[in-house]
Formats: C-alpha cells, sequence, structure tokens
C-alpha cells in the first residue's frame, strides 16, 4: 500500500528546512493573503526565513515581528482597521489630486508612514523574531534590491510604492518602487538564501478569467499576465534548483486596488490554506467559453468603430488615419499555422 500523504501539522513538519516564505504583492488582495498566513501560522508554521514583495512585505514584516499564533491572528484586526480602509479608499480623490497638481501618486508618503508606523513602529530587521527579505526596485538603475537591514517601515514603504498610487521612495542615492515590477514572488531570492523548501502565497495571479472592462481592469489584467509569466519562471528556477516549492493560490473578491470587502477576503485566503493543508486542490473557475470570448471581442470592435467616431466627431478631432486598418476576422494568432 502507498503511503498515505501527511496533511495539516504533520504536513508542515514533513518540510525540509531551511523553510522559507514567499509572500507574493496583490494590492487589496493582500487580504486574502494575510487569511491565509494566520491560518498557516495556527496549524503550527514557522518559516525560516520571510520574502516579502508590495503587500506581501507589510504581511510579512508583521508575520516576522509576531510569528506567535494570537499575535499573527492580529494581522487580520490591521486589514479590518476602520483607518486603514479609509485611506486606501481615498485614492479615486487622490488620483484628481495628484493630475490637479501634478504630484507622482495617488496617496500621500505621510498617509502611508503613519499606518506603518502604528504597525511597525521604529523595529529594525535585526529586532526581528524571523529573518525578512524585502523586495524593491531602484527606479533609476532598474536594479532589484532585497532589504535585510535598517529601519523595516522604511523597507516595507519602499517595497510597496505602487506607480501612480504610492511616490517613489528615495534613500541615499536611489529611488525605489514597488518590488513586483521586477519580481512579485521572491522566490529567486528564497533559494539564493539557502532554502530547501518554499511556501509561495500567491494572491496575485488566479484571476484571469475575470472580463476586464474598462481603463482599470486593463491596467489590473496587463499587471496579472506579466505576474503570471514571472511566477512561471520562478517555479521553473525553483525546480531547476532542486528547491521543492509549494503554492497556497488563492483568488481575491475584487481587484488590486479594491479595498471595498477586505473580510470577505481574509476569510478567503483562510480558506485556501486550509485546503493547501488538507491536501485538497480548490476547484478554479473555467476560462472563457469561446462565445463568451467573442462577444467581449465583439463590444470592443462596436466601441472603436462606431461608438468612439462619434465622440471625435462631437468634440472635433480628428478621425483615425484610413490607412490604419483594425486586423480582419479570423486571424490567426501568432505561432499559430
Amino acid at each position: 500500500m502507498s503511503a498515505i500523504p501527511p496533511t495539516g501539522p504533520l504536513l508542515l513538519d514533513s518540510l525540509r528546512r531551511p523553510l522559507a516564505l514567499c509572500l507574493s504583492g496583490g494590492g487589496a488582495r493582500g487580504a486574502a493573503q494575510a487569511g491565509a498566513v494566520i491560518e498557516l501560522v495556527a496549524a503550527g508554521l514557522r518559516p525560516d526565513l520571510i520574502v516579502g514583495t508590495s503587500i506581501g512585505a507589510w504581511n510579512g514584516s508583521w508575520l516576522a515581528a509576531h510569528p506567535e499564533v494570537e499575535n499573527a491572528r492580529a494581522l487580520q484586526h490591521w486589514w479590518t482597521d476602520p483607518e486603514v480602509r479609509r485611506v486606501m479608499r481615498g485614492m479615486l480623490l487622490g488620483y484628481a489630486g495628484a493630475i490637479a497638481w501634478r504630484r507622482s501618486a495617488a496617496l500621500s508618503a505621510s498617509r502611508i508612514e503613519h499606518l506603518l508606523h502604528r504597525a511597525l513602529g521604529r523595529l529594525s530587521f535585526d529586532d526581528l523574531q524571523i529573518p525578512l527579505a524585502v523586495g524593491a526596485t531602484d527606479l533609476l538603475s532598474g536594479d532589484l534590491v532585497y532589504f535585510d537591514r535598517g529601519p523595516v517601515a522604511e523597507a516595507v514603504r519602499a517595497s510597496s510604492a505602487i506607480p501612480t498610487v504610492l511616490p517613489p521612495v528615495a534613500l541615499e542615492d536611489r529611488l525605489f518602487l514597488d518590488g513586483g515590477v521586477i519580481d512579485n514572488f521572491g522566490v529567486n531570492e528564497a533559494v539564493r538564501r539557502g532554502a530547501r523548501t518554499i511556501i509561495l502565497v500567491d494572491a496575485s495571479t488566479s484571476e484571469l478569467t475575470r472580463v476586464p472592462i474598462g481603463l482599470g481592469a486593463i491596467v489590473d489584467r496587463a499587471t496579472l499576465v506579466a505576474q503570471l509569466h514571472q511566477r512561471r519562471r520562478s517555479l521553473a528556477a525553483a525546480a531547476a534548483a532542486g528547491v521543492p516549492l509549494h503554492l497556497v493560490e488563492m483568488g481575491a473578491l475584487g481587484g488590486v486596488l479594491d479595498f471595498t470587502n477586505l473580510g470577505g477576503s481574509l476569510e478567503l485566503g483562510r480558506r485556501a490554506a486550509r485546503a493547501w493543508l488538507d491536501g485538497e486542490t480548490l476547484p478554479a473557475p473555467p476560462p472563457l467559453a469561446e462565445e463568451e470570448r467573442r462577444r467581449v471581442v465583439a463590444s470592443w470592435r462596436l466601441v472603436e468603430d462606431r461608438v468612439l467616431p462619434l465622440w471625435r466627431r462631437a468634440t472635433g478631432q480628428h478621425p483615425r488615419p484610413s490607412g490604419i486598418l483594425l486586423p480582419p476576422p479570423g486571424i490567426a494568432e501568432a505561432g499559430g499555422g
């Protein structure tokens, strides 16, 4: 008889050490990631290293400072704190102000610094109970940098400076943006730091089936597709290094900047973690059917060919040059026969 795979705490006990916990970026979907982290800690998870990117740096820094079960559960209270929700919901007005006043982002650095100070105070990396590495992008050189010393709050703000949402963070001679611009998962860094097992809690790449309608949804989808390919490369890198990678993946209720249902997302993450611990696979949403894909494409053609020309005439704008043609129906996809 074949052995029954371990589940729950036995599964965690069976993983090779050192064990790295990688926490992806994902904006508001970080609430689902926090729910998963809380559930994993309750089951006995105590990683030897945490690698956090963007919102994963927020969740990861809290866990690195408070790895005990009761303190880890307090992460849920942070996500449902009225002040946190109030700041994040101010983004739409923030964008209007940024355009009017030519600022670099919708939210001011001072508001985020206040939230980070409430969560982390003046903690340094040396104060943490679990080693932590936080990824950020150097906007000037294009380098991916991992912070592991100095003030934690400063590093987390640099890692989560989502372009247009939060302003870049100036530290010495560098200007930092969200680490997810280059690597949203931190798997390669975990391998580089000697991890022999990786648990990746990904709250960023599981909603490819949602139809992208509107400007925000298109930007969200473009980011998601880029991160999907990043994750494939990360999983391949771990496999090539002989490091087992366990993926805890979840959807979320809303987009990257939708902070309206954080409580529901927290529970969604807890369910995803419990399913992984029990050796179950949550049902994935089906891909868009061909008929639905055709409907989406037809709606785009309607906007492009009828609505926009009417709008251009009404506003006195010049129409698109006649020499630029839309692709004919039935054109073969790139790489197709």
